[in-house]
């Protein structure tokens, strides 16, 4: 069994993939498998990843078309090693990375989930550093996480960051609901099992470009339809796959919520992108009906809207 397996979700990212398949196979930790699992690409993209011949990579070609994050499900459970180390298929990893977050689990046995601070790369050239506030080589808790980052902001980072202790969190899985922030919701139940690392280095590289499924999402107001269902989950009879969260901190993200969708109902008018506008007013709409009403802890489990 090899120490971590390195989990490649793909669809049509032909372009990318070599890179990120050379850079997970260029790893100071020698004991991995990679696994590419493609999800019905149009492209090349499975031609690309049956070209490696290294006998630690396995491509698993779908027979339907799952999704993106169900594609993240499927490469847990394919998964035959202790540690899975997911890499989104236009993303890279810098040559230590497996190792530095492997050996953060061995030192803290309890955590759940390591991760470390990241790069993002632009389609200029140019990169940004990404740096998480949490502290380094020490085990974080959800109070802290929650507290620093008030729901709104995911302090981890992308699937890409991170590296999971498959043992304990076996049984999560990405919710398929959530369309731009299905990784901080399952941070989020990750933090009701157990702790995590930050290795407090840039191990990894996500690439900002104008395929990239951040990139199109931004702009119809994705990222407050997740939050808005995290808290309505967060308030309902199933809160208890989460870590307990304070009315307030709910209520404060509501109001991120409603901010955010009137900002972006301007910025859609701008560029006279009425289906946007539609769908970031009724967002608002959503956002403000949740801050009138009272707070309470046995509202029935929510449907996706």
């Amino acid at each position: 069994m090899p120490r971590v397996s390195i989990c490649i979700p793909n669809r049509n990212y032909e372009r990318f993939l070599g890179a990120a398949i050379e850079s997970a196979l260029n790893q100071t930790e020698a004991d991995i498998e990679v696994i590419v699992i493609d999800d019905q690409s149009t492209d090349d993209s499975v031609k690309v990843a049956r070209s490696f011949t290294d006998p630690r990579v396995r491509v698993i070609a779908l027979e339907k078309n799952i999704g993106l994050i169900a594609n993240y499900n499927r490469c847990v459970a394919e998964a035959r090693s202790p540690y899975v180390k997911l890499l989104c298929s236009d993303d890279l990893l810098h040559p230590r990375c497996v190792e530095e977050l492997a050996d953060a689990l061995d030192r803290f046995p309890k955590a759940v989930i390591a991760f470390s601070d990241r790069e993002m790369l632009f389609n200029d050239g140019s990169r940004k550093e990404m740096k998480s506030p949490l502290p380094g080589m020490t085990e974080i808790h959800a109070p802290e996480v929650i507290e620093r980052s008030g729901l709104a902001f995911n302090i981890i980072g992308e699937p890409t960051t991170v590296m999971i202790r498959k043992d304990a969190l076996g049984a999560i899985e990405f919710d398929r609901r959530y369309l731009q922030a299905p990784d901080w919701e399952y941070f989020m139940q990750a933090l009701k099992v157990g702790p995590i690392v930050r290795v407090p280095e840039i191990l990894s590289v996500f690439r900002w470009h104008e395929s990239n499924a951040s990139w199109w999402l931004k702009r119809n107001g994705t990222s407050v339809h997740d939050f808005l269902l995290l808290t309505e989950e967060i308030e309902s009879v199933i809160a208890s796959k989460y870590p307990p969260v304070s009315a307030y901190v709910v209520r404060r993200l509501r109001f991120f919520c409603l901010a955010r969708a009137v900002d972006l109902v301007a910025r859609n008018l701008a560029r006279r992108d009425w289906n946007a506008v539609r769908r970031c007013g009724e967002l608002g709409v959503r956002a403000l009906s949740k801050l009138v009403r009272p707070w309470s802890a046995a509202r029935p489990a929510p449907t996706d809207f």
